[in-house]
Parts: C-alpha cells; structure tokens; sequence
C-alpha cells in the first residue's frame, strides 16, 4: 500500500495484512479429471493440473476528508491512513467497524459504506455520518445501520454517482439511494448486468462506465449500453483465465475518459488498453503494460504503475520517459472495400493533411489480394514540401497508416488519394 506523502513513495501497509493468494489452486474435488474417472463421490488421488479459479480478490480505496479507507477483500478489515499524523504510520483498522467486508466506498452523504460486510455477501452498512468509527446500529440517535439486499449473486463492489451510490453483484445493479430516519438508505435493483471482473467499472464526471461479460454499459441516470465498436473485439481478446484477475477500468481525470486495461490471450499482466470518452463516445486502444492507474485530479496528470514495478506520470510532455516516441504513434484506417471487380487498385498519389506541416507524417499503404493472403507494406513514405506522397501501391484490400514523424503535438487531417483500376491478375 504505497503512498508518495513527499519525496517518494513508502509502502504503508499494516504489518498482519491478509495477502492475495493466487488465483489458481489444485483440485481434488467434483469434477477434476475425466468423466468416469475412479469411484464416483471420492475425492481424486491425482489432483486436476488445470486452473481451479477462485473469486477474484479485489482492493477498494475512497477518500474520507484528509483520510484513505481501504478494504481488501482477503484481508476484510476496513483500515485507515491519515496525513495528519506526523510522522505518517500504517494503515490502520477504524475501531468499531465490522470485519471479513469485500468492499469499501463512501456514499455522497458521508457515510462510510461498507459491501459484503461482516462476511455477509448479501448485505451492506453503512457508519454514521461523518464518522467512521461509529458503527452501533442499535442507537437510534445515531445513522449508522445495515441492509440486506435480495440479490441473485453475492455483491462485489460499489462507485458514486450523481443519484447515489451504485452497487453490483456478480449479476445486477442496483442503486443505494438516500432516505433519512428511520430507514436511512433503501436499495432498488436497476438491472441485470454481469461485470467482466471485480475492478472493470470506474465512475467518470458523476457517471460510471463497467465493462460486462457482453459488452461495455453506462450509467447515466439509468443503465444503458455504452455505444462501442470495439466490445467484441475486447471480449474476444481478452484471456480468458487472467482477464477477470487482472483487467481494470479507471478515469483519466485530465480529459473525461474511461480507461480499460487488460492482458490479451497468452497474457498474465495487462498489456493493452481502450479509452472512450464519455462525452462523445470516441474510442482509442492500443497497447501499454500497466497494472494500477490513480486518476489526475489530486495531481495534475494520472499516474499508472507499470508491470515492471514503476510508477510513471501520463500525459505530460511528449516522450516515453526520455525516449522518442516516433513509430509508435499513428492512426490508421480500416480496409478500404474498394470495389475494383477483377483489377487491383493502383494508389498513385496521397495528399496528407495536418497541422504541423510536410515532413510530420510518414505514409505507410498495406494491401494483399485475398481476404486471407499475406499483407504487403509500401513505405513508408515522407510527403513532400506541397503535402503529395508519390506511391505505387496495388492490391485490392487496401489501408493507410499515417505515423508521427516528430515527438509534439500531432494530427492526421482529410487525407485524399489517387486511386485507378490496375491491371487483371
């Protein structure tokens, strides 16, 4: 549990912290090895090799006043760190409050909610306001208290929003809306939804964007579908073992975006991402090694720790660290469909267009002559003084990539191209 108070970051973490175990184990139980396989009802003398995958564990963190509360599911404590004491110790556990909790959010009116709490999976409560050590449900002088929601599944976590707090279970949504005395909160399911894992969900400008096991939704005053040309592509990609352990969503906090961090197939870490933002619904992915991302906000920019142990600044300056980011940014279109019957298509010239002027942008044209023939690359090509690539592509499945030439501000424009029927095959 590290935390930078100044001058670097110190792991704060409690000292009889419960760890994540691994989320694979052996098994020897019902259904482990092949059917008809030994005595019905016994356990097996050979353990099943495969993944026997357990309830992914998950870490919640919120902010109370000056205060951050943390509750790991493994461990189920809520635990606290303050700034104020000087010098700065652990995280400690907030006397009073419930154990064996999955997770921790603060509701928009102060109180501390706690899901799952006391190991029961159905239920939350909640401390009294303002006060997180306050936890006696029997003083009706006092806030705190308890609900059990009627739930298909166990709940798994919660976010705020503009109407209230938003809490899921493995299957459905439901929003904890506030009452006052006597009742104080009241829980009404908003859908059936099935989160892809415990941290793909992040609340962004008052909303909250989840990707689920069909697709990525939004709530914005109700839940609908998040309008996404990549969500089968994602899902599709995404393995299928680590994906639920691993994958997480987070805001970007400097521009109002929802980012998607996940391992794809053969992966163990998260090595790819998609960002959408939630405003216009423009969707961006590509491919960064990042565990854990904290938004900007608290800081100017989002920091996101990397697989390799480091924590790195995003979206300031230009660079990969110190080095040049040339070849690694581009844009680039789907195949063009171009209708050319029983010739190739000839793509003569390019007129490349950007703000930053010829000799920013590099053009690279790939083609091949069947939907599953290899793929050739022309170039790549640098425009000339008056913007003009001069190229001799041909095929009939077509795409351009247009690559940053410069490490700065960069932007890829309408791009025009001459474009003939070549001759037949």
């Amino acid at each position: 549990m590290f935390i930078n108070p100044g001058g670097g970051f110190i792991d704060y973490a409690p000292s009889d912290l419960v760890s994540f175990s691994s989320i694979t184990s052996q098994g020897f139980g019902y259904s482990a090895g092949d059917y008809n396989e030994e005595e019905y009802g016994t356990e097996r003398s050979v353990p099943y090799n495969g993944p026997v995958l357990a309830r992914a564990p998950i870490w919640t963190i919120d902010t109370f006043g000056e205060d951050l509360l943390a509750v790991s599911s493994a461990d189920g404590r809520l635990l606290r760190w303050s700034p104020s004491e000087s010098p700065p110790v652990d995280f400690a556990a907030v006397p009073n409050a419930p154990i064996g909790n999955r997770a921790v959010v603060v509701t928009p009116e102060r109180h501390v909610m706690l899901i799952g709490y006391g190991s029961n999976p159905r239920d939350i409560a909640w401390s009294d306001r303002e006060d997180a050590e306050e936890w006696n449900f029997a003083d009706t002088t006092k806030l705190a208290g308890f609900l059990p929601i009627d739930t298909v599944s166990a709940l798994v976590t919660g976010r705020r929003v503009v109407e209230g707090t938003l809490v899921w279970s493995d299957s459905e949504v439901f929003l904890v809306s506030f009452l006052g005395s006597p009742y104080i909160y009241k829980a009404e399911r908003k859908g059936y939804t099935t989160l892809y894992g415990p941290n793909t969900l992040t609340a962004v400008d008052g909303r909250c964007a989840w990707l689920s096991r069909t697709g990525f939704q939004i709530w914005n005053g109700g839940m609908t579908g998040l309008p996404s040309p990549v969500s089968q592509d994602i899902l599709n990609d995404i393995d299928p073992t680590y994906g639920p352990y691993r994958a997480f969503m987070q805001a970007n906090g400097v521009f109002p975006e929802a980012w998607l961090f996940y391992p794809s197939v053969g992966n163990t870490e998260c090595n790819r991402y998609v960002a959408v933002n939630v405003n216009d619904y423009t969707w961006t992915e590509g491919e960064l090694p990042r565990s854990a991302m904290f938004p900007g906000g608290p800081k100017p920019y989002p920091y996101m720790a990397g697989v390799d142990g480091h924590i790195y600044e995003h979206e300031n300056g230009w660079l990969d660290g110190t080095l040049s980011r040339i070849g690694s940014v581009w844009a680039e279109t789907s195949v063009l469909g171009l209708d050319q019957a029983a010739r190739d298509a000839l793509v003569t010239r390019v007129l490349l267009a950007n703000e930053q002027g010829a000799g920013s942008t590099t053009l690279t044209i790939y083609s091949r002559q069947a939907n599953e023939g290899s793929e050739r690359a022309f170039g790549p090509y640098l425009s000339q003084p008056n913007g003009y690539v001069s190229t001799r592509a041909k095929g009939r499945d077509v795409r351009f990539r247009l690559s940053a030439n410069m490490d700065g501000p960069w932007t890829a424009g309408l791009t025009r191209a001459e474009i003939s029927q070549a001759g037949r095959r």
